[in-house]
């Protein structure tokens, strides 16, 4: 396992606020992405019902990956080419995303919920090889059964801490790539429309 530290630090000048906030959130989501290696056909889930938590799950149809579920409180909130799955407790959610993610190969997981029943039921339920990156909060100390749920799996697990990304080697290169994918109208539109949305 290992910690890293992220956040949007300077993005540049003559954009306005929302356009740098926009800019930054996307660099942010493309370090998720790029820290868990999300290659074309991957499936993806991402759990929480943060702004932060749909934005990174937005950006991840852009990779192109097989399916992207939203792990979520609120299921109308997610983003479209998005599937919304019920945030259940316990064994409940571990038998649902179980029988969602099955054996395939190539899960890419991001955890935005910080609860510790949902962090328990995603590491049961990822199959052999899958990748995780814990970045919510965590309400209470989480115990995580590092044998059997990751060493025996082979699952990469990351824990990062989402501030000062302006600090990480490639950072410059995101925000520039964030402004390039930016450039479709339809991206910037459901960027922009998520952002307006959650600060609602």
């Amino acid at each position: 396992m290992s910690l890293v530290t992220s956040d949007a630090g300077a993005v540049g000048s003559g954009y306005s606020m929302s356009e740098l906030e926009m800019v930054a959130a996307v660099a942010r989501a493309l370090w998720v992405w790029d820290t868990l290696d999300l290659e074309l056909g991957d499936m993806v889930v991402v759990t929480g019902s943060s702004r932060q938590a749909r934005l990174v799950a937005l950006v991840a149809t852009w990779y192109g990956p097989a399916q992207v579920l939203l792990v979520t409180d609120d299921q109308s909130s997610a983003p479209a080419g998005v599937t919304a799955h019920p945030m259940l407790t316990g064994a409940e959610e571990t038998g649902s995303l179980s029988a969602r993610l099955g054996e395939r190969p190539g899960v890419a997981a991001a955890e935005f919920s910080g609860r510790t029943d949902t962090i328990d039921a995603l590491l049961e339920s990822i199959p052999r090889f899958s990748r995780l990156l814990l970045a919510g909060e965590a309400r209470e100390p989480v115990t995580i059964d590092y044998y059997n749920n990751v060493h025996r799996k082979g699952v990469r697990l990351v824990s990062a801490v989402l501030a000062n990304e302006e600090r990480l080697p490639g950072h410059a290169a995101r925000v520039e790539r964030a402004r390039r994918l930016l450039a479709r109208p339809a991206r910037r539109q459901a960027c922009l429309e998520l952002l307006a949305a959650a600060s609602s």
